[in-house]
């Protein structure tokens, strides 16, 4: 099964992201911790709890990228 983003799964029309839930908000939050993980429309990414890219670098360039 492939994984998306949050970001790829919305442009491709999928309700949410395969992503979420890598790491907890906490964790992002107190600690700053994101996953790397490998995103079907991204390729090689980092995303934080909710799913969504925080790669300025990815393949696909999300404009909302704020990592």
């Amino acid at each position: 099964m492939a994984d998306f983003c949050v970001q790829c799964a919305k442009g491709l029309g999928f309700p949410e992201s395969d992503l979420a839930g890598l790491v907890t908000q906490e964790q992002y939050e107190n600690e700053k911790l994101v996953a790397a993980c490998i995103c079907e429309g991204c390729g090689p990414t980092i995303v934080d709890y909710t799913g969504r890219c925080v790669n300025k670098e990815c393949l696909m360039s999300h404009e909302d990228c704020n990592g």
